[in-house]
């Protein structure tokens, strides 16, 4: 049974489709890329060189890359909101689909209740669903609400 009114996917289905948390880092690795002044996409950067040569430096760990020009190893992670979580990255990815989906289809991230998340997920921890949903909340805030050059032009 869904916790949403109308949800997309389940946690089920999301599982099937992400059987390993490394397969959904893989799949965020290859479509986030950090972008340069002008707005343009290009390779993740670096962060003690700032070389854009890297790649994976393990095939079963996507979260690490090597840099072919300093031979340092750094996170994908580094400097965003999933920097030092040990939480599971498929409950992260979930739980900010379903406010994706809330707020595009019902303009409301509001309507998603962290107990059923907690009940649908099976999480280990209580404390740890809602830390992600508390980060999750602000980020969206952050992002979604209008800017003041919005408000002017109103």
């Amino acid at each position: 049974m869904y916790f949403f009114q109308s949800s997309p996917v389940s946690y089920k289905r999301f599982i099937k489709r992400f059987p390993t948390e490394n397969s959904l880092i893989k799949l965020y690795a290859k479509t986030c890329v950090d972008f340069d002044i002008e707005s343009k996409p290009k390779k993740r950067r670096c962060p003690h060189c700032g070389s854009c040569q890297n790649g994976p430096f393990r095939k079963n760990n996507e979260k690490l890359r090597l840099c072919k020009r300093c031979g340092r190893t750094f996170s994908i992670f580094r400097n965003s909101i999933f920097d030092k979580s040990k939480a599971d990255f498929r409950i992260w990815m979930y739980i900010g689909y379903c406010m994706f989906y809330y707020h595009h289809v019902y303009f409301n991230v509001d309507k998603i209740s962290r107990t059923q998340i907690i009940r649908e997920t099976h999480a280990p921890s209580n404390a740890t669903i809602y830390h992600i949903y508390d980060v999750l909340y602000k980020f969206c805030l952050l992002y979604t609400s209008p800017s003041p050059r919005d408000k002017r032009q109103s």
